[in-house]
């Protein structure tokens, strides 16, 4: 990943495919380096049976790194005219704009929200020992659910997951993370070039007050407006600006119990809303 100073002063030019590679690379590095500490480990105790198990463990994380890096420099080499998006640098004042639309988003609906939605689907009895637990530990801890009954939880969810009240859950979850992701891009976008629509042709950048116009958004693959909210995340930490970032970009299609809401490092006290 490039190492050039990035600044405010200027947009940041970022090709998704491109930085998935310069991850997937990175990935294949940290394989190799894991992979030769174990086999010199290896090799100081021959015979060893933790340390062989480490070295194979090692050998198949390397070589499904490889595996991965090659799937997307094929992609690259397949279709080498990749849309370059223009991002503003995250600042003071335009992470203040973006947090100020984002508090009038609909709540998150958290682990209580959720919770509520499995108790009314009728289909977990109020005796359930798993959902007494689960009740009991909401009660205390003010929050949601602990991190030792998030596989408790997860099964009550599984086990009224086609109740039309935990559907509700399920969707406005998936609408606030896509409205997120979507919000992002209207306040950091402020250009792109090679974007093209169905038919092949390229699409202008629109703005309008400031913003990319809908149609601008809508013709954006859904896939890199998640990789611009990554990318955006990223540059709101000094790793991330200094190009040492590892965060992926992949998300979620169907967030589950006890994921929180959306959150980065500017944002975390604003989008962490999972209680009602």
């Amino acid at each position: 990943m490039s190492m050039l100073p990035i600044t405010a002063a200027k947009p940041f030019l970022f090709t998704p495919l491109v930085d998935q590679i310069e991850k997937a690379r990175d990935t294949v590095a940290e394989a190799n380096r894991k992979l030769a500490n174990a086999s010199a480990a290896l090799e100081a105790i021959p015979g060893d049976a933790d340390l062989k198990k480490d070295v194979e463990a090692g050998e198949e994380l390397l070589s499904d790194a490889f595996a991965e890096l090659d799937e997307l420099e094929a992609e690259l080499k397949a279709n080498p005219d990749q849309p370059v998006y223009k991002l503003q640098v995250p600042s003071f004042d335009i992470n203040a704009a973006f947090e100020e639309a984002l508090v009038r988003l609909p709540t998150y609906p958290g682990d209580r929200k959720l919770f509520r939605a499995i108790e009314a689907s009728g289909l977990i009895p109020s005796d359930d020992p798993d959902f007494v637990a689960v009740k009991e530990a909401l009660k205390k801890s003010g929050g949601g659910v602990p991190e030792e009954l998030s596989g408790t939880f997860q099964d009550l969810y599984e086990r009224a997951d086609n109740s039309e009240s935990v559907r509700d859950i399920r969707a406005a979850r998936l609408r606030f993370t896509k409205d997120v992701a979507r919000l992002r891009t209207l306040h950091y976008l402020i250009g792109f070039e090679g974007v093209r629509d169905l038919d092949g042709d390229i699409v202008p950048f629109l703005a309008e007050n400031g913003y990319p116009t809908t149609a601008t958004l809508n013709a954006i693959p859904p896939e890199d407006i998640n990789a611009i909210g990554e990318k955006v995340q990223e540059l709101n930490s000094l790793r991330g600006r200094g190009g040492n970032s590892r965060r992926g970009v992949k998300s979620s299609a169907s967030p589950q119990p006890s994921q929180p809401s959306p959150t980065d490092t500017v944002t975390e006290m604003v989008e962490t809303q999972t209680t009602p």
